[in-house]
């Protein structure tokens, strides 16, 4: 991709986005996310508590909805200080943030994309500006199963990794990249899914760079669930273990007001 535009390397958001990156080699990722997240957005989070020293110590599968694009620098910035805390994310995400590079598992999404989220503006905006490479679904297909056994082992390693299983969809099915990697675990048992909603972020979020302008903004809901084994959601097949991921998940959020 070092051939292609970056936004990196553009005039104005350039500069922020340098500056962030040197905060993150310096600071570290989730340091980093916690004070930019924490000055832009004011947040209320539930339960957070009950999962620390889960999110500090063991390895996990952070599972989230993503209704827009700030809630994955808020949920990195609520992460427990740790260097192994990875991120299942777009490839086209790759080289914004080069410091932060070492976290993505990038995945390859295209090729899935309808014809009405390719005429977005955010796309075409973000494509604009910052251009990946794109590829056929065969090869798609092919990165994205290394890089979801890449993340089953930073898990099997003890690791974290955060996932957003419904690809952005409001209310979207589990891809199946979350049963392969629930079904490869070692120990199943000793992983701990913890689910987390979002509510609140929107397509102006971009506004909450503004100081004056972000205090209008609305607040930002984050709720976690309690942990829960992995080995809870196993069955013969990976679609299926992301189905039974899915039912919990989304009894879950209804039977919590919170989320509502």
């Amino acid at each position: 991709m070092s051939m292609n535009q970056s936004i990196y390397n553009s005039w104005l958001v350039g500069w922020v986005l340098k500056k962030i990156d040197k905060d993150v080699k310096t600071g570290g990722m989730i340091e980093t996310m916690h004070r930019l997240t924490d000055s832009m957005v004011k947040l209320v989070v539930k339960n957070r508590e009950k999962v620390k020293l889960t999110l500090k110590n063991e390895p996990v599968i952070l599972i989230s909805n993503h209704p827009s694009q700030v809630e994955v620098l808020i949920l990195l910035g609520l992460l427990e200080k740790r260097d192994d805390a990875y991120l299942i994310a777009d490839h086209s995400f790759l080289e914004i943030l080069p410091s932060v590079d070492k976290h993505i598992i990038p995945v390859y999404i295209n090729h899935r994309l309808d014809g009405k989220q390719k005429d977005s503006w955010k796309f075409n905006l973000l494509t604009r500006f910052h251009q990946s490479e794109s590829f056929c679904r065969e090869i798609a297909h092919k990165k994205n199963i290394a890089s979801i056994n890449l993340a089953t082992d930073k898990v099997n390693n003890g690791g974290l990794v955060m996932i957003f299983p419904a690809a952005g969809e409001l209310g979207g099915k589990f891809l199946s990249g979350l049963g392969y990697m629930i079904k490869n675990l070692k120990n199943p048992k000793k992983v701990k899914i913890v689910m987390v909603h979002v509510r609140g972020t929107s397509t102006w979020d971009y506004l909450r760079l503004i100081p004056i302008v972000r205090n209008f903004l609305p607040k930002v809901y984050i709720t976690f669930a309690e942990p829960i084994p992995a080995g809870q959601f196993l069955a013969p097949e990976a679609k299926a273990i992301s189905e039974n991921v899915e039912k919990r998940y989304y009894e879950w959020v209804r039977g919590n007001s919170d989320n509502t």
